[in-house]
């Protein structure tokens, strides 16, 4: 999944599918970008879990993202 604008996500419960069928629920905890062996950019995007746990993914992993609420 491209992900155009990540900072709509801060501040807010979100839902990530990813393409391997599993789901994480919590906020998101920050991004950058990298570079692959190939020089090509990818966005790394991090996930604050219910448990506390970071689930890091990269755009390529991600299916889609809910939005499921506001900061609790």
């Amino acid at each position: 999944m491209i992900i155009e604008n990540p900072e709509i996500y801060f501040g807010k419960k979100i839902k990530v599918f990813s393409t391997s069928g599993r789901m994480t629920i919590g906020e998101l905890y920050g991004y950058d970008y990298d570079f692959d062996d190939d020089g090509n950019e990818f966005l790394e995007f991090d996930v604050e879990n219910e448990n506390g746990l970071l689930i890091g993914f990269t755009e390529d992993e991600i299916k889609r993202i809910e939005i499921v609420g506001g900061r609790e």
